[in-house]
């Protein structure tokens, strides 16, 4: 399946210790961590869109085959005429908002993931990309009601677990952002990130100690490449606090 890159950021987290405060640097959820993602011309996403004409079918996997290219504009060109042949194609409308997203027009973007959801309430793909959507845009309230609509219908969604970790986390839900990030990282694969999320939530909770062991953890799992080199950062800096 191709997936798409989008960028965001946690900001700058300040937690008061006595005598002295902690400041940790941003953690960036880049292209390998948590990128959006489209529906792959295979995936079978509801009974409705076995009524998909085949020529808006079509120009889907055109769509697909141009996103493979990273062309967005012609991805952007099929995917309309896609639901211009069949406007209830909620699997073009999530891959169209990916697009917007990658395009960085929230407007539209919002729009097409909404119309997505809103034709098929069962489409866990679409309410993740909703819930990043959010969490792009500083509603976090949002992002976990449809992170947790999501998680309802894939439970084993890593991405989904480690969103909805990190949102919780932003609301001030340290314990919730643990506990979820616990159960990502209780997945088959490794998941370095969750360690990172848990980190903060224990900084927040001032558990220095266990904010440390968390980022450990996260650097045996993923040692090398820029993620792992803010990984040391962070530990340098919670470890001078320890003494």
């Amino acid at each position: 399946m191709k997936t798409l890159v989008f960028l965001f950021f946690l900001p700058w987290l300040a937690v008061a210790q006595q005598p002295r405060t902690i400041t940790v640097q941003s953690i960036d959820m880049s292209t390998n961590s948590r990128p959006y993602e489209v529906v792959p011309m295979s995936a079978f996403v509801s009974a409705s869109e076995l009524r998909v004409p085949a020529r808006a079918r079509k120009e889907f996997e055109k769509a697909n085959e141009s996103l493979s290219k990273d062309d967005l504009d012609q991805a952007l060109r099929r995917l309309k005429k896609a639901v211009s042949l069949y406007p209830d194609y909620a699997s073009a409308y999530n891959n169209m908002g990916v697009v917007y997203a990658r395009l960085g027009e929230p407007a539209p973007e919002r729009e097409a993931l909404q119309r997505a959801v809103g034709l098929n309430d069962h489409f866990a793909l679409a309410y993740l990309n909703v819930g990043r959507m959010e969490i792009a845009a500083g509603d976090f309230p949002d992002s976990v009601t449809a992170l947790h609509k999501a998680l309802a219908l894939d439970a084993g969604n890593a991405t989904t677990l480690i969103l909805l970790a990190y949102a919780e986390l932003e609301q001030g839900q340290s314990e919730e952002a643990i506990a979820i990030s616990r159960k990502a990282h209780a997945l088959p694969k490794p998941h370095a990130f969750a360690h990172r999320v848990a980190a903060r939530a224990f900084v927040h909770e001032k558990q220095i100690s266990q904010a440390v062991s968390e980022l450990q953890v996260s650097l045996d799992e993923e040692p090398t490449g820029p993620r792992a080199d803010a990984v040391r950062t962070e530990l340098k800096v919670l470890k001078t606090a320890l003494h």
